[in-house]
């Protein structure tokens, strides 16, 4: 036998409104369980599942009691007791069990459980009969169950005819002579036996009086709705076992049905009051959606109104685009024409630069000639005053020979004569040296002057080189700009060329939109009508709803009136 470790001390307590159901096929393997089952157990439904029903069996409980279960549940009988199941966690909780065989075709097929809260009073009596059970290891203990399962064996009508025969077999054999002569005591014997006989005969039939008269209060209690009632449990070796053993298990049976069929329908009383409520609200809802189509309808003949004016505008459009387009192609080949006039203006400025540079060169050697005409000049002066101190010293020479000369008289004429001569040369000299120096001087300052203008000319040929070369630069530049330009306009006129193109397509797109529209707006009141429809079947589902809503409350009232909690 399995054996569950380990347990706990403590106890799980079964709610009074828990349905535990389980089913299993004939050899035990669970096929079903309940949630009330599986939240009080601690196993998962799919733990349990295909797994033997004894998993929850408790080591407390006899093995004496799962065997009687067995053997009765086969024999295709229902079976009821009080049995100690064993939690996940290792904790027990007491449950009052109704185990009946499900039959198919005349066959068991499986097994079902429904089990609910046991009393304080059943689980003391069960701890009992527990005991009792562990004892009948003993001979006593298994003779007394022995005369249990005879009497149970015998039933009523055995009873009854064991007492009779106890009562009238003494007395039919003291009726003869010869025995009552042999056994003188026979007749009282036989008086005590009927006695005793006739006491316990009477006896089970006012026993068994009382036991119908509180089947028959049991009957009562269940068909006015009360299925709460405590049924007592009887002893196994009695025929009212079984009819106690039956009630007891109909009423659990039909227990567990009710709460179940109780808990489903406030489950479906919610339910029922929710789709009221949201069939309400789809109702108007529909009726919304309804003038929102018609809205949608109107805005869509409005946008396929608005959708021809933007066709008109694009075509509009595509026109200025493509005179734009013409009118940039114009201008890309005046551009290029005037690339080309700055392309050539670039040369020429080039050209005078080039020619700027060689007249500043010439310049630069016409000053350096200027200049040393004036050194020459200034050596010719440093000459010019030589000659005229050699003059001046001639002169003073002849003056000097004039006086030696008219010193000597006669003698000296000849000398004078000279002296004379080279007087007039000395003079003529000095007049000379005047001339050039007049000539040197006016030379010098004509090379000073001619000097100052080509150092003149030279500063605006430098001005004028620096502004060609300005020139050229910025023509450089509107070059490269006009260059530019002429590549950014190619590209504008492509990207142009694209818009159009794009244009060209929203037209299109705006024209099948159009159309679209139009479609969308016979939809829109296709919608507008198939939704009124569907509001007025709304309506109609309300309605009907409401109904079975009223007609659940009245079957909730005769629900009620079955004692389940």
């Amino acid at each position: 036998m399995r054996k569950n470790l380990p347990v706990t001390s403590q106890e799980i307590e079964v709610p009074t409104n828990a349905v535990l159901i389980s089913r299993t096929d004939t050899k035990g393997k669970i096929s079903y369980v309940s949630q009330d089952f599986a939240d009080i157990s601690g196993f998962s439904e799919k733990e349990m599942m295909g797994e033997s029903h004894n998993l929850i069996r408790h080591p407390a409980v006899p093995p004496e009691v799962f065997r009687e279960m067995w053997q009765t549940i086969k024999e295709g009988n229902p079976w009821n007791g009080i049995i100690k199941n064993r939690a996940k966690s290792g904790d027990y909780y007491w449950v009052d069990a109704t185990v009946t065989p499900v039959m198919k075709e005349g066959i068991v097929s499986g097994y079902m459980s429904v089990r609910k809260k046991a009393t304080q009073k059943q689980i003391k009596r069960t701890e009992i009969l527990f005991e009792e059970l562990r004892n009948t290891k003993s001979f006593f203990g298994k003779l007394k169950s022995g005369v249990r399962t005879l009497f149970k064996k015998l039933g009523l009508s055995g009873k009854i005819v064991s007492y009779v025969l106890f009562v009238f077999i003494p007395l039919l054999f003291s009726n003869f002579k010869w025995i009552r002569d042999g056994l003188f005591f026979l007749p009282v014997f036989g008086i005590t036996c009927g006695t005793i006989g006739m006491f316990f005969l009477i006896r089970t039939i006012l026993n068994y009086q009382k036991e119908i008269r509180e089947i028959i209060s049991i009957q009562r209690e269940i068909v006015s709705g009360n299925f709460l009632i405590e049924i007592p449990e009887k002893k196994r070796s009695s025929e009212i076992f079984e009819i106690h053993s039956g009630l007891r298990t109909l009423v659990i049976s039909i227990w567990g049905l009710l709460v179940q069929i109780k808990e489903n329908f406030e489950r479906n009383q919610e339910l029922y009051q929710y789709l009221s409520q949201s069939t309400e609200q789809f109702q108007l809802k529909t009726h919304d959606q309804a003038a929102s189509v018609e809205e949608t309808a109107s805005a869509s003949q409005e946008l396929s109104s608005t959708l021809d004016g933007i066709v008109k505008s694009i075509h509009l459009q595509s026109s200025s685009l493509t005179a734009i387009n013409d009118g940039i192609g114009e201008i890309n080949e005046s551009i290029q024409n005037v690339s080309k006039s700055m392309e050539g203006l670039a040369s020429q400025t080039t050209s005078v630069k080039q020619k700027a540079s060689q007249s500043e060169e010439t310049f630069e050697r016409a000053i350096l000639a200027m200049n040393e005409i004036k050194e020459y000049s200034s050596g010719i002066s440093k000459i010019v005053g030589i000659i005229t101190s050699i003059s001046e010293k001639t002169n003073l020479l002849s003056l000097n020979a004039s006086i030696e000369s008219a010193r000597a008289g006669e003698a000296g004429k000849g000398f004078s004569v000279v002296a004379e001569e080279i007087a007039k040369l000395a003079d003529q000299t000095r007049n000379s040296i005047k001339d050039i120096i007049n000539l040197i001087d006016n030379t010098t300052k004509a090379v000073e002057l001619g000097a100052e203008k080509f150092q003149r000319s030279l500063s605006i040929v430098n001005q004028l080189t620096d502004y060609i070369g300005e020139v050229n630069s910025s023509a450089t530049i509107v070059t490269a700009s006009l260059f530019a330009q002429v590549g950014k306009l190619a590209e504008i006129r492509k990207n142009t060329d694209q818009v159009n193109r794009l244009t060209e397509t929203v037209s299109e797109s705006s024209g099948f939109q159009k159309t679209a529209s139009e479609e969308i707006s016979l939809s829109m009141q296709n919608i507008a009508e198939s939704s009124e429809s569907i509001a007025r079947a709304s309506g109609k589902i309300k309605q009907l709803v409401d109904e079975s809503v009223f007609k659940s409350a009245k079957l909730y009232e005769i629900l009620n009136h079955f004692k389940t909690s």
